[in-house]
């Protein structure tokens, strides 16, 4: 997508480590949803035409500390966001937000977020008679997007609202924004393309009919994207401890885990991360947490079909909370009390949302050259 700017999307994982090493990278901008996002941003000497304060609906208070930080590139999606920009920071360049198809991505935001064409094509007139500057326009598909013609349909919904603006109420808009949802983490045999090289495909198709570089037309254009989960899944790997478990056959607790001498129905293991740490994509990100190793018995085992037996194993959190349950459907080799279970590509919607409930501590990193 070489006439796409991306603008990662801070909420996914704030990790000071990544945002730091992605500011870094040439081109980079950062989508933030608050003033600490904000304030992480700016802390990295990130230009101001690098952000946008994409929350449609934002506290005064972020909104105040958006204006004395020089952050006009902002989102909205109703009136009442109009006449609170408008009393607060009216020389903000504005972004409409609409709302679009998402064809089942795995979050969707378009009940929460988002204006329809006809409610787009009426905030746009408030705006107008409010004389405030709106720049272009952005939407998002949802997380986690499957079908890539949600993007193409979308840009070409946007293509609409450009045009009404401009033959109707003369705004000469410049940003396309094509919030989130890309991803590159299904698999695929050799030769085969990815789930983000279709994405990419159909945007780029949606940008060369609706959005074409021509000088005459749309010759300022700038196109950006936030991305959140491309960046971040794959930097981040989980290693989860055994502390305690039992052995069950027919739901009762077996005394001897002789495997000789016991049938084992399954096994509960109790770890130290849950869904209140890093296991709450569970819940928030519809997670279906599949390890990728074991470490037992001294040394690191890969999944394959190596193990010689396996049990269905259900794995607890370790709050004292009866919900905290990350799978109730996984086959594990027989751990013991010390072994680590191995999870990959877990930096996406993760660590950003873990609690101290219980007096837990917080997910340890630590980084690996």
């Amino acid at each position: 997508m070489p006439r796409v700017e991306p603008f990662y999307a801070i909420k996914c994982n704030p990790n000071p480590q990544l945002v730091e090493y992605l500011s870094k990278l040439p081109g980079i901008g950062f989508d933030c949803a608050s003033q600490a996002e904000l304030s992480l941003a700016l802390n990295l000497d990130t230009p101001e035409d690098k952000i946008i304060y994409a929350n449609p609906c934002k506290g005064i208070k972020h909104l105040k500390f958006a204006k004395e930080h020089g952050i006009k590139m902002m989102t909205f999606d109703n009136e009442s966001e109009l006449n609170k920009i408008k009393s607060v920071f009216p020389d903000a360049d504005l972004v409409i937000r609409i709302r679009v198809e998402e064809f089942g991505s795995v979050c969707s935001f378009k009940e929460k977020f988002g204006a329809s064409l006809k409610d787009a094509e009426k905030l746009l007139q408030v705006s107008k008679n409010l004389g405030l500057n709106v720049i272009g326009v952005s939407f998002h598909v949802g997380s986690g997007c499957k079908n890539p013609d949600a993007f193409y349909y979308a840009i070409k919904n946007c293509r609409q609202l450009f045009d009404f603006a401009k033959n109707e109420l003369s705004y000469e808009f410049t940003l396309l924004d094509l919030g989130g949802g890309f991803t590159d983490l299904d698999k695929r045999e050799t030769g085969e393309t990815s789930l983000f090289e279709k994405i990419a495909a159909s945007i780029k198709e949606g940008i060369d009919e609706f959005f074409p570089e021509n000088p005459a037309q749309d010759s300022r254009l700038r196109i950006i994207a936030e991305p959140g989960r491309y960046f971040a899944a794959k930097v981040f790997t989980l290693a989860i401890n055994v502390s305690s478990k039992k052995v069950l056959s027919n739901d009762s607790q077996v005394i001897s885990t002789d495997e000789d001498t016991c049938q084992v129905e399954k096994i509960m293991y109790y770890v130290n991360e849950g869904l209140y740490s890093a296991f709450n994509c569970v819940i928030f990100d519809h997670c279906e947490p599949s390890p990728s190793a074991v470490f037992t018995d001294g040394k690191l085992q890969v999944f394959d079909d190596s193990f010689e037996h396996v049990y269905k194993s259900v794995i607890w959190g370790p709050t004292c909370d009866g919900f905290d349950c990350i799978s109730r459907e996984l086959e594990l080799p027989h751990l013991e009390v010390g072994d680590w279970v191995i999870f990959e590509n877990f930096g996406a919607y993760t660590m950003a949302a873990s609690s101290n409930f219980n007096g837990l501590p917080l997910t340890k990193i630590h980084w690996l050259n």
